[in-house]
């Protein structure tokens, strides 16, 4: 537009690389592109592993959600706020320090879990209303789910807005169904 001309080469990764470790922008962009392929590929297949071998366990946490969104919200908004004075906590004390993989493996996995819980709500909204009379699959409807939070994640800024707000009301559903666990028994 301003009379600039701007080549971007995306032939070889070394070469992205090479750029993005000069500081040039192109170079950051493949990178950033790959390493969101990889996520969600990864997240992919943790969610096929979940459909398989423990459907009940998720469609627990997207119940949850269903049944109490704002509930939901309120306990990742309060889960978000607290982990970095959970982890400070954590750090100055001498055993602490050893539970901090430990926790903080924990917690990646509530929000994975959680995530993968509401692309099945989003999923099963979407299929239901351009399918009638479907038939209940909890693969299907996680994978579109997965899909389309993928896709919408691609929106500048609005994108990540909605990627976090998912995670943050997926963790909210998997502390509210661990919660009701513990009242329960």
């Amino acid at each position: 537009v301003f009379g600039d001309v701007t080549e971007i080469n995306t032939s070889a990764l070394s070469s992205s690389i090479a750029s993005a470790l000069r500081g040039e922008m192109e170079g950051w962009s493949l990178l950033l592109n790959i390493i969101s392929l990889c996520f969600f590929a990864i997240i992919l297949i943790i969610a096929l592993v979940m459909t398989l071998l423990i459907p009940r366990s998720l469609a627990t946490v997207a119940n949850a959600i269903e049944t109490s969104r704002i509930k939901s919200f309120l306990w990742g908004c309060l889960a978000t706020l607290a982990i970095v004075p959970f982890f400070m906590l954590l750090a100055i004390s001498i055993i602490g320090i050893f539970l901090i993989p430990l926790a903080f493996t924990v917690l990646l996995l509530a929000a994975i879990i959680g995530f993968i819980a509401v692309a099945s709500i989003l999923g099963n909204l979407i299929i239901a209303r351009l399918f009638h009379g479907y038939n209940k699959s909890l693969i299907k409807e996680t994978l579109v789910g997965l899909s389309i939070l993928w896709i919408v994640g691609w929106i500048p800024y609005a994108g990540m807005v909605v990627k976090a707000l998912a995670i943050t009301l997926g963790l909210g559903g998997v502390l509210l169904t661990l919660s009701r666990r513990r009242v329960i028994r």
